[in-house]
């Protein structure tokens, strides 16, 4: 085999395997405010066929100590055969400040989700949202000091996380797939990143 050949098929070799050990998904950006009423994450689907079903996400304390409880995402159709570029808005909680519902668009064929956490109709379980409306609930909470969202899949892998925090370097170890700047935010900040 001459050599020209021989490097074409290490470069079929190396382009086969290169999605391998990339993200299915990331955690591309969230709003910080100063009620979590009005905070969001953005989801983005980089593989498709993706299956999210059974996974969770979840966001950290201000100090980056301890993950609250997450919310999982519930075993249904709308959650499988993910495409790639399909983005997933999150919203916090399901009525805003001034108490309006967010829209809920679960069309996933256009490419676009958007749902709310505590959205009573099950597209999620588990969280801890309380029962009062006013800062209920520790559960996606993002603390302007600090905090950092994550995803696992359903085997409790992770997948990917992006966060922000003062200190240097974060108190919590973060793997390679993930962002964590170091710096806090004030309300209406919104962080972006992702891989």
């Amino acid at each position: 085999m001459g050599r020209r050949l021989r490097a074409f098929f290490i470069f079929l070799l190396f382009i086969a395997t290169s999605g391998i050990f990339a993200q299915s998904v990331i955690v591309s950006s969230y709003f910080n405010a100063a009620d979590p009423r009005d905070e969001w994450t953005e989801i983005l689907v980089i593989s498709d066929n993706t299956d999210m079903r059974n996974w969770s996400l979840q966001d950290n304390n201000a100090a980056q100590t301890a993950f609250q409880t997450p919310i999982i995402f519930a075993n249904i159709d709308l959650w499988n055969n993910l495409r790639a570029g399909t983005i997933i808005m999150v919203w916090h909680r399901s009525l805003s400040t001034a108490g309006v519902t967010y829209p809920t668009d679960v069309n996933k064929s256009d490419g676009y989700i958007e749902v709310s956490a505590n959205n009573p109709a099950g597209y999620f379980s588990g969280g801890a949202f309380g029962t009062s409306p006013l800062f209920a609930g520790s559960t996606l909470n993002v603390a302007a000091a600090g905090d950092l969202i994550q995803l696992l899949n359903a085997s409790g892998t992770f997948i990917h996380a992006l966060g922000h925090i003062l200190n240097i370097p974060p108190i919590t170890a973060t793997p390679p797939e993930s962002l964590n700047a170091s710096e806090s935010l004030v309300f209406t900040d919104v962080l972006e990143g992702g891989r």
